[in-house]
């Protein structure tokens, strides 16, 4: 792990070919929430599956609070006696009218981060997950929807809706964008019935939802993050160009037997980033009206490629 200073926000820097964000892999950048210490998210990194090279990054949120233990860091304050109220009168807690003061602030400085991230660590917005967990997973859907750039998805680990005004209209720019979300039904800080309703908004402007609860409170427990390796492997690894073919990758794994195939004349060879993928079979499939495939695909890494055999689909 590295640190780095970026958009004015300290960072840690894991993955990588190196353990510290080197190479060429894609992106996974992950806030923490209301009151955390900077490195809250970090051993995420060694848990999550994700494509060979992947690099993550997580920023330390600017403000330092006193919760009695560590650096106890937050993206923007929050009124602790009015949820300790609501909590007592049994209220649901509604934020989705409200735009969180000191919200536009932190969003200016996740977009100094993502700009510092791609011009001084060449970060391609298409091969970059933006997310965060709570008062985090709040940001990074805030930062995205007001951003232009083609992010490769979103996760959001207990969020709750807040900003509807703004993100509702915005939303819509990101229909079909994959997006990863999970939230505990017994949530004592943030109402799983809100995150049923940010999940109904995602749902409604088209985004693809992959909708994870669990029976849990405010946490991510081991099943969550398996599913979540899961979701960013397929995310990051989904697509590619070969022999004048778009195939979209339905499954990978690490093998030395393909499955059976009728086989095409000749390997067809291409690069996509760090991934090189040799076409060797394909075949009609009746079913579904489309071509299916057998590749042999090629993760470059340091000290080591990592290989195996994935099965796609044409588009």
């Amino acid at each position: 792990m590295r640190f780095e200073k970026l958009g004015g926000l300290t960072v840690r820097l894991t993955g990588g070919t190196d353990g510290k964000g080197g190479g060429n892999g894609p992106w996974v950048l992950l806030l923490h929430g209301f009151g955390a210490l900077g490195d809250d998210l970090v051993p995420l990194s060694e848990y999550l599956d994700a494509p060979a090279g992947t690099r993550f990054l997580f920023p330390e949120a600017p403000i330092q609070i006193p919760m009695g233990f560590g650096d106890s860091r937050a993206w923007w304050m929050i009124d602790m006696a009015r949820i300790q109220a609501d909590r007592a009168a049994g209220k649901v807690r509604d934020m989705s009218g409200e735009i969180p003061r000191g919200l536009p602030e932190a969003r200016e400085r996740v977009k100094a981060l993502l700009e510092d991230v791609h011009k001084k660590l060449g970060a391609d917005p298409a091969r970059t997950l933006l997310g965060g967990f709570s008062q985090g997973a709040m940001l990074s859907c805030d930062a995205l929807v007001h951003s232009t750039q083609p992010y490769a998805g979103l996760i959001q680990l207990s969020s709750t809706l807040v900003a509807r005004q703004e993100w509702a209209p915005l939303l819509t720019r990101r229909k079909g964008l994959p997006l990863y979300q999970s939230h505990g039904t017994q949530d004592p800080i943030l109402p799983f019935t809100m995150a049923e309703r940010l999940r109904d908004e995602f749902h409604q402007a088209g985004l693809v939802v992959d909708w994870q609860p669990f029976r849990g409170g405010h946490e991510i427990p081991e099943p969550i993050l398996r599913r979540l390796g899961s979701f960013i492997l397929k995310t990051l690894v989904q697509k590619c160009r070969v022999g004048g073919w778009i195939w979209q990758i339905t499954a990978m794994q690490q093998s030395f037997s393909p499955p059976s195939l009728p086989t095409m004349n000749g390997p067809s060879i291409m690069t996509t980033g760090i991934l090189r993928f040799f076409s060797i079979s394909r075949s009609f499939c009746p079913c579904c009206s489309r071509f299916q495939g057998v590749g042999f695909w090629i993760w470059d890494a340091e000290p080591a490629a990592t290989s195996g055999w994935l099965v796609a689909t044409a588009l």
